[in-house]
């Protein structure tokens, strides 16, 4: 018990589990936790697994990375966010196929969770069916919606797709 508890207060240890075989055999078995999305918080961002665990301070995103942009608030490494929005874009772009994942940012409006993907503005809402979401969404795309459509997914097997309005000339 006191190896198992060592070893899991590291916080990149998902799951550890310790048992002896003997005659004289000890067998630790390790999970580690993935680094899956850059997270902001108080003081940075910080890498996120896919089940929200802290995992370490990471750099500042880059140009094509895909991140949480919804602040943790102050956070420490090894703990799990709480946060139904984070945890909700977390599976939302763990649900997508790498390419459209690469480079997808969610953000949230009080409740309600949004994202960018593909060009497209992706109002989410409730972080509830993301999978669903992620889904749908990955289908509307394959059919070649119009590039910078928005995509309401707030009821996923009701979405709607409003395609850019034309520019207005205007004399002068």
């Amino acid at each position: 018990g006191q190896i198992a508890s060592a070893i899991g207060d590291d916080p990149w240890v998902d799951d550890v589990t310790v048992s002896v075989l003997w005659p004289g055999t000890l067998v630790v078995d390790v999970v580690e936790h993935v680094p899956f999305v850059a997270a902001q918080s108080a003081d940075g961002w910080v890498w996120a697994s896919v089940d929200g665990a802290i995992i370490e301070a990471a750099p500042a995103p880059v140009v094509g990375q895909s991140v949480v942009a919804i602040d943790l608030g102050a956070t420490s490494i090894g703990e799990t966010t709480a946060d139904r929005r984070i945890l909700g874009g977390i599976t939302f772009l763990a649900s997508l196929p790498e390419d459209l994942a690469a480079g997808a940012v969610i953000t949230a409006v009080d409740d309600a969770v949004w994202a960018v993907v593909a060009g497209h503005d992706v109002r989410l809402g409730r972080p509830v069916d993301m999978e669903t979401k992620a889904a749908v969404l990955t289908q509307l795309i394959a059919t070649g919606i119009d590039a910078d459509a928005s995509v309401d997914l707030i009821a996923p097997l009701r979405p709607a797709v409003a395609n850019p309005q034309p520019q207005q000339e205007v004399e002068e």
